[in-house]
């Protein structure tokens, strides 16, 4: 299984499928030009649901429930966009992809701590995608004490602030701090392998100029 960030929280999951996560609209960067077989959407902001933006006819898969294609299984759970039970920002669904013996923990715009029951369905994944910028979703201190509790293999930040991008979010620095040790991938790619670093940090989008 190959991992690419193509920015802000849209990641390309490359294995006997094409997965392609939170493809984005209207936040300063261009979204790369990708297709795939199945698209996650975890809320309807168009920072999250530009499913148009991907080629190839992809099944989008963007409630909470079992959604099986092919090989490829999409469970999705219901969680919030905020910390007041979805009064300000709506629901958020967190998704945990099992594809090729592997699994990726998918959080979308997490408001909030799941419940005991999401957090427990949601443990123990291979990649653990987490949004770490804060305003709009958890802070990156609360983002590592989560990554602790569910235990992954490997924890990856999203959503935080990088060149070029407008929304309103902090940058990955607190989250990191509150880890402590992690990797850099030059690039915005990596195989998954056992070998795998707990913590692991994409030096750049995919397309994002120097």
């Amino acid at each position: 299984m190959k991992i690419e960030w193509l920015g802000h929280s849209a990641f390309r999951i490359i294995g006997s499928k094409t997965i392609v996560t939170d493809p984005y609209d209207g936040v300063g960067l261009d979204f790369p030009a990708v297709s795939a077989d199945i698209v996650t959407v975890s809320h309807g902001h168009h920072d999250h649901n530009a499913t148009e933006k991907v080629s190839g006819e992809p099944a989008v898969v963007s409630d909470a429930g079992e959604h099986r294609i092919g090989d490829v299984t999409v469970t999705g759970y219901n969680t919030f966009h905020d910390d007041c039970e979805g009064a300000k920002r709506g629901r958020n669904v967190a998704y945990r992809i099992t594809m090729d013996g592997l699994s990726v923990v998918h959080l979308g715009d997490l408001g909030c701590l799941p419940t005991h029951a999401v957090l427990k369905a949601l443990e123990n994944a291979d990649i653990l995608l987490i949004p770490v910028g804060g305003n709009y979703t958890i802070d990156g201190e609360t983002a590592a004490k989560l990554a602790k509790t569910l235990a992954p293999r490997t924890v990856i930040p999203m959503h935080y602030v990088t060149p070029g991008l407008t929304v309103n979010v902090s940058g990955k620095e607190p989250f990191l701090s509150a880890v402590g040790a992690y990797e850099t991938v030059l690039g915005s790619a990596a195989c998954v392998t056992p070998k795998m670093p707990k913590v692991l940090v994409f030096e750049k989008p995919m397309g994002q100029k120097d």
